[in-house]
C-alpha cells in the first residue's frame, strides 16, 4: 500500500490500526448524582492489548502513541427528572469530551460523546 504524506509517496506506510471496542454485557446501575466509572467486561476486538476485561475494566491504556478516535454511546433508562452526563477522562482526571442531556419525559435517553485526541503511551 502506498500512502501519500504531504504529497510524498510513502510505500511502506500503513494505516493506523491499533484500538479496541469494549462494552458492558449487562445493564449497570448508576447512582443518582454520583460520577460512576463504567465497567467494560467484554470486547469485540482489542488489537493492541489496551483493555483488560477483568482488572480495572473501566480503563483503556494507550500502548502505541498516536491520534485516536474516542467515542461512546450510552443509553439511560427513562426517568422524568434530572440530567444525564457522559464525561470521557484522560487518566481519570482531565476531561477530554463531555455530553449533557436534559431529560424530557420518561423515555430512554441515548447519548454519544466523541473526540479525536493525541495519546501518548501509558
Amino acid at each position: 500500500m502506498t500512502v501519500y504524506i504531504n504529497g510524498v509517496a510513502e510505500p511502506n506506510a500503513a494505516p493506523y490500526t491499533e484500538g479496541a471496542r469494549v462494552y458492558h454485557s449487562a445493564s449497570q446501575t448508576i447512582p443518582d448524582a454520583i460520577g460512576t466509572y463504567l465497567a467494560f467486561d467484554s470486547e469485540r476486538y482489542d488489537t493492541d492489548n489496551i483493555h483488560d476485561p477483568t482488572t480495572d475494566n473501566g480503563r483503556l491504556t494507550c500502548k502505541t502513541a498516536g491520534k485516536y478516535a474516542i467515542m461512546t454511546c450510552i443509553a439511560f433508562s427513562g426517568n422524568n427528572t434530572g440530567y444525564r452526563y457522559i464525561i470521557i477522562r484522560l487518566n481519570r482526571s482531565t476531561s477530554i469530551v463531555e455530553t449533557e442531556y436534559g431529560v424530557v419525559g420518561n423515555v430512554t435517553a441515548s447519548l454519544i460523546a466523541a473526540t479525536i485526541y493525541d495519546l501518548i503511551v501509558g
